[in-house]
């Protein structure tokens, strides 16, 4: 008998597998980000990486075989089960992380002098157990405060260089009653491109971003803030956060030789860093919210290159050129303004910056802390 015309179409194999393949991918995502095994994907350090000491010992040492001229390191152990600790995902939704913050669930105690960090990632302190961050550190000291209290110090800080973003943290701050803000910057923090980008900022956050422009009358252009190539963005961050430990046993230094371009960003080009392009108005709306609190601005330490091309840059961030008018321009606005500034721009050695130009190893922190525990105590003192 002929064969029917009718006769049911296979699927070829290739096909079928195809249809499968996001599934598959689905899986596998969710296998690495929740527990399952985790193939190593690379850390954007240097490139001269050393390979990590056994995790039980975190050594607070700079991993390479340059000669240190510093002070010796002190050194710090973590139990095998901290050290083991790692990321499933990377919380960045504004309104999550201002309510899983602890100021949100606790009061402020009687005999508590409250001082809140704000700033990007050189304050959040990337790779660090808490212990041995600046706010850990000079918890950790229990200084003293004016009527018998205790210096308490609380971490605001999260990664991204964006005024706009530490704006977020400051307006929260104000509501949690600080004795004392310290308010870290850099030139980054200025860069009129990038006030609304970065990973700090993700599409489910735009709503509260325009809120807080409408309320202080910034202006602020949110609508490029739900892009496709954010949404790749978080999707890559939940997948490499899933990879990245707690804190590193080994911290790589940093390329000691810039790159021969003067350019800073396209939106501020040479020779002269235009003030006016520059967001001076969402930095002052900071300075109102905390009128009424104890300020300080820091501008908080860089790496400094010696290498090729450091007659031009300072590092792979700064143009010479660049970085020295900020510099000037931030000691005039202190000055005509009248608000407290501390610029702490070379107060850390090379040495102990590590996979940024603003990321400081262990012992940089604590270099950091003895250059803070006496201006926290000055300020804290009885009138």
């Amino acid at each position: 008998m002929a064969e029917s015309s009718a006769t049911k179409t296979q699927a070829h194999p290739k096909t079928v597998l195809y249809s499968f393949l996001p599934l598959i991918f689905g899986v596998f995502s969710l296998f690495i980000a929740f527990g399952g095994t985790k193939p190593a994907l690379p850390l954007p350090t240097a490139t001269r990486t050393k390979t990590p000491s056994p995790i039980p010992t975190h050594t607070i040492q700079p991993t390479s075989t340059r000669t240190s001229t510093a002070t010796p390191r002190p050194t710090a152990t973590l139990a095998p089960e901290r050290s083991q600790l790692r990321y499933s995902v990377e919380v960045t939704n504004i309104y999550v992380l201002l309510a899983s913050h602890i100021l949100a669930n606790q009061s402020k105690a009687a005999d508590e002098y409250r001082v809140l960090l704000i700033g990007d990632s050189g304050t959040w302190s990337n790779y660090m157990p808490f212990a041995e961050t600046l706010a850990g550190r000079l918890n950790a000291a229990n200084l003293p405060a004016c009527n018998a209290r205790t210096i308490k110090v609380y971490n605001m800080a999260i990664r991204g260089t964006s005024l706009v973003k530490d704006l977020v943290f400051i307006d929260k701050a104000a509501t949690y009653q600080p004795d004392l803000v310290i308010w870290f910057l850099t030139l980054n923090t200025f860069r009129p491109d990038t006030q609304l980008l970065g990973r700090s900022f993700l599409p489910e956050s735009r709503s509260y971003i325009e809120d807080l422009s409408k309320r202080y009358s910034l202006g602020l252009n949110t609508s490029g803030m739900t892009t496709t190539k954010q949404t790749a963005d978080q999707a890559w961050e939940i997948l490499r956060t899933a990879q990245e430990p707690l804190h590193q046993d080994a911290y790589p230094l940093m390329d000691n030789d810039s790159s021969s371009s003067n350019v800073f960003t396209r939106a501020l080009p040479p020779p002269k860093l235009d003030a006016a392009k520059l967001p001076f108005n969402v930095f002052y709306t900071g300075l109102k919210i905390l009128s009424k609190t104890k300020t300080l601005v820091v501008n908080e330490p860089i790496y400094i290159a010696k290498g090729a091309n450091s007659d031009i840059r300072y590092n792979e961030y700064y143009p010479r050129w660049a970085y020295d008018q900020y510099r000037a321009m931030m000691v005039k606005e202190s000055k005509d303004n009248n608000w407290e500034y501390l610029d702490l721009w070379n107060a850390i050695p090379s040495e102990l910056f590590t996979g940024t130009p603003l990321h400081r190893m262990p012992y940089g922190e604590f270099l950091m802390y003895r250059k803070l525990s006496p201006i926290l105590q000055k300020y804290s003192a009885c009138p």
